[in-house]
């Protein structure tokens, strides 16, 4: 090996480039142009354990090449073009590649503060699932908000409070003289209802 060569392999074994199409396989596998126009396919895509993206093309690649071969070329971090910018000093976002038109994205912010934000989020949970906040808890819906399930039970240690528009009671209790106290709100003029059959979605199987 002439000293040429050798510094030849020496530069090659960091690259850097474009990255083009991907593919998944057991292994991310994605097709790059690097420097000089060379063009690779199928470079394996080297990922953490535990977490897998599928960047799209565009963005800029680093590679390795193990001993300097091209055969041995693995790709080791490849970089969005599209990311978002608008993350504050020390904020890590986990983010997919609509967020820019429709931010849907999970936003760690100083301060201890985690915003998930989405067109449509689901949480789904094969067996139980804990909600709890050592403060306040806030369920807000633009149109309906529905908690459904084959037994409801809402529990309050101290205060229960109900209403439709300003109109409802409260129920407290009083544990000094140990009895329940139910107080009704009301705004406006109440008028007598109909009663008619159970419609959906009350009867719907859940």
């Amino acid at each position: 090996m002439t000293l040429s060569d050798l510094y030849r392999r020496i530069a090659g074994l960091i690259v850097k480039g474009r990255g083009l199409a991907s593919r998944q396989s057991a292994h991310l596998l994605m097709d790059a142009t690097l420097r000089e126009g060379e063009v690779r396919s199928d470079i394996p895509v080297i990922e953490g354990y535990g977490l897998t993206s599928r960047p799209r093309p565009g963005g800029r690649i680093l590679a390795a090449c193990m001993g300097g071969a091209r055969e041995m070329l693995e790709i080791w971090c490849a970089q969005d073009p599209y990311r978002p910018q608008d993350g504050e000093e020390g904020a890590v976002i986990l983010y997919g590649y609509e967020d820019g038109a429709a931010p849907h994205r999970i936003h760690l912010r100083p301060g201890a503060r985690i915003e998930i934000i989405g067109q449509t989020v689901a949480v789904t949970a094969r067996g139980d699932a804990t909600v709890t906040a050592a403060g306040n808890a806030t369920i807000t819906a633009g149109e309906v908000a529905r908690l459904g399930g084959k037994h409801i039970e809402i529990h309050a240690a101290e205060t229960l409070r109900m209403d439709v528009n300003g109109y409802g009671e409260t129920w407290e209790w009083d544990a000094d003289a140990e009895v329940y106290r139910v107080h009704t709100r009301m705004i406006g003029p109440v008028e007598a209802g109909t009663t008619g059959p159970v419609e959906p979605p009350e009867h719907e199987a859940p």
